[in-house]
């Protein structure tokens, strides 16, 4: 695979809410786009959905809830108009059903992740305690089967890293599935044990910490 593409959205605030339908696919969205842009990073027509972010469901709809069997309906949430998202593309070839005309190469969404900024509601899975201080919650971050073993989570992360270093100074929690605690390990977060484990739509997961600075 060729070097990916990274793109990355803004919050788009309680509008989304109204144009995602959560019992849907991104594919059968009302308000999506009449026609797909030439880019992802396209302006989004007013009262449709961010090409950009029916990227991200569709990465999240095919490992979450097609890959894992997490419900549709919980798939996006509350906190997604409130979160910044990124996602990873890869330039796929198309071989043109006329063997004279050239093979297409277009951008397929392959990977995901999202950040949560501060106030946080109290967690339903959780009973421990969390820090008084304000933190961000990352989430949602998963790559299409094909593509993984390829480190575009790891890339994701340090897009997001260093997008939220610009802004932010401060703790940043993960609620990660517990299969994954030693790769975020990896990356310097620090698991918290007080919180211990949960089941979340059958996939137990786990809470860890990292500290971010501002860079100077």
């Amino acid at each position: 695979m060729s070097a990916p593409f990274f793109a990355f959205l803004l919050a788009q605030g309680p509008s989304l809410s109204s144009l995602y339908n959560a019992d849907l696919p991104p594919s059968e969205q009302p308000n999506r786009p009449a026609l797909s842009p030439d880019s992802p990073s396209s302006p989004t027509p007013t009262g449709t959905i961010p090409q950009l972010f029916l990227d991200a469901m569709t990465v999240r709809t095919s490992v979450f809830v097609t890959e894992q069997s997490v419900p549709l309906s919980a798939e996006f949430d509350s906190d997604d108009p409130r979160s910044f998202h990124w996602i990873a593309y890869a330039s796929v070839s198309t071989s043109s059903s006329d063997a004279v005309s050239p093979s297409v190469t277009r951008r397929t969404p392959v990977a995901t992740v999202r950040l949560v900024p501060p106030p946080h509601p109290p967690d339903p899975y959780i009973n421990a305690p969390v820090p008084s201080e304000p933190f961000c919650k990352i989430g949602r971050l998963c790559t299409l089967k094909p593509y993984r073993g390829l480190k575009l989570g790891r890339m994701l992360m340090d897009e997001l890293r260093e997008e939220a270093e610009q802004e932010w100074r401060g703790l940043v929690l993960v609620h990660a599935q517990k299969e994954l605690k030693a790769w975020y390990e990896g990356m310097g977060f620090e698991i918290d044990e007080e919180m211990g484990e949960w089941d979340e739509e059958g996939i137990m997961h786990v809470g860890l910490w990292k500290r971010l600075e501002l860079k100077s």
